[in-house]
């Protein structure tokens, strides 16, 4: 990669740092007005967010990347659970804009490792933004998880509720410990995804089932290896692809075990479109 190449993506990369941080000072801010108006407060800090995603998502279009959505057609500005697999951290920067597309970006609710909570800069904003951290056993989350989708729904806020099932990035060592534990329990062997951890998707689609209109499983791939963050905004990778598909809430099992089995079922079925992809360069 040319020299100036290379410092115009550490420059964008550096001025994406720098107002991540402003923006959290002004979160902070915010703080102010949240004992007369949590109404103002969330509207506040969603338009932050909101703008601070969008201008991450212009910074990596203009490298000349692109998308190619494939899949359902998805109802602008609809209340989902949505969840994907998760290969590297520029998959989310593709779910900004998917979302913005839908007129969603501003009501993005995420569900994120524990850990992050604690960075400057992202951890710190999504404090703000009715972020469930998990803290990965279910003694410790289910109370926080029962909390923060009752908040959403007493108060009717838009979301799209954004979930990583997998619960991690997907990596060499990662997905061989995943199929060890396929293998001792008898799940399938999966190559292009990791075994899915049910429980926090089980919880949002009964805890937000009354609010949500329907439930989105995203699949994402790259055309070649799945880049860093520093390799994205550096222009290694030129194609991503985003398949969409869509699943109203009134149409999915009703019972615990039974949308356990439909996840498994539906990270089944991505295992062979990835696999599909590999060969034919399409997801849809």
């Amino acid at each position: 990669m040319k020299p100036a190449a290379s410092l115009q993506s550490a420059l964008c990369l550096l001025c994406l740092g720098v107002s991540i941080l402003v923006l959290n000072a002004l979160q902070m801010l915010t703080i102010v007005i949240r004992p007369f108006s949590m109404r103002a407060f969330r509207a506040c800090n969603r338009a932050l967010a909101a703008s601070w995603w969008g201008m991450a998502v212009v910074a990596w279009k203009a490298i000349g990347v692109e998308v190619v959505y494939s899949g359902d057609a998805i109802p602008h500005k609809e209340n989902a659970v949505v969840f994907s697999n998760h290969q590297c951290m520029p998959d989310i920067l593709i779910q900004l804009d998917f979302a913005r597309r839908q007129g969603m970006l501003e009501h993005l609710k995420w569900m994120a490792k524990a850990p992050l909570r604690k960075l400057p800069g992202i951890g710190w904003g999504l404090s703000f933004l009715d972020t469930v951290f998990l803290r990965r056993t279910w003694a410790d989350d289910a109370e926080n998880i029962r909390a923060t989708f009752a908040r959403i729904t007493e108060n009717r806020l838009p979301f799209w509720l954004m979930i990583f099932p997998e619960g991690t990035r997907l990596t060499p060592q990662k997905l061989k410990r995943s199929q060890n534990y396929a293998s001792k329990k008898g799940f399938p062997m999966f190559q292009h995804v990791m075994l899915p951890r049910t429980r926090g998707f089980v919880a949002a689609v009964q805890g937000l089932g009354s609010q949500a209109d329907a439930v989105y499983d995203l699949t994402l791939a790259f055309e070649g290896e799945a880049p860093s963050v520093w390799r994205f905004f550096r222009g290694d990778c030129r194609r991503i692809h985003l398949h969409a598909e869509r699943f109203p809430v009134d149409g999915l099992p009703a019972s615990e075990n039974a949308l356990e089995t439909w996840l498994q079922e539906r990270f089944s079925a991505k295992e062979a479109r990835l696999a599909r992809f590999a060969s034919t360069r399409k997801l849809g």
